[in-house]
């Protein structure tokens, strides 16, 4: 089993939500609603977190969404558990991105819905793209071999990620 180093403890992560939750608000100010779509699992987590300070922050009506995605079929199927309405602005969430295979998924099936607009967070960025997708918010870029594998280990007194 390969060694697992911290990259970011629970207090980094902490400072990068509050960054995070205070570039969204930056982002989306003159909105009236926002919504947040967390990808599971951990990227739901990961917007539980946004979303409790955000609210704090942010004068918009916030809501918090799950997105389920099947990656067993040939072609991946997201279902959102409630629809956005045309006049939202959409924050798709999760906790690493790598390839962007995921969120390309989820992020197709958003443009089913002629969203007024959508923007993407993820707590650390991996880049190592395969799909055309990045992130508009970022709390950490770490550059890491393809063999490399980042966790993010959510627990309610203490979220932490490993690179191994």
């Amino acid at each position: 089993m390969a060694e697992k180093t911290r990259i970011l403890s629970s207090q980094d992560i902490e400072k990068k939500i509050e960054r995070i939750c205070y570039q969204i608000h930056e982002e989306h100010f003159l909105e009236k609603e926002i919504f947040l779509y967390g990808i599971p699992k951990r990227g739901y987590l990961f917007a539980e977190r946004i979303y409790k300070q955000l609210k704090t922050i942010s004068k918009a009506k916030i809501y918090l969404y799950k997105s389920s995605i099947d990656l067993k079929k040939d072609i991946p199927v997201v279902t959102l558990e409630h629809p956005p309405k045309q006049t939202a602005s959409i924050v798709l969430i999760d906790d690493v991105l790598n390839t962007g295979y995921t969120l390309a998924h989820v992020f197709k099936e958003i443009l089913n819905y002629k969203t007024k607009r959508i923007s993407s967070v993820v707590l650390i960025d991996r880049k190592h793209r395969k799909y055309p997708i990045r992130a508009d918010i970022v709390g950490l870029t770490i550059s890491t071999t393809i063999e490399h594998h980042i966790e993010v280990i959510f627990k309610e007194d203490k979220t932490e990620a490993f690179l191994s």
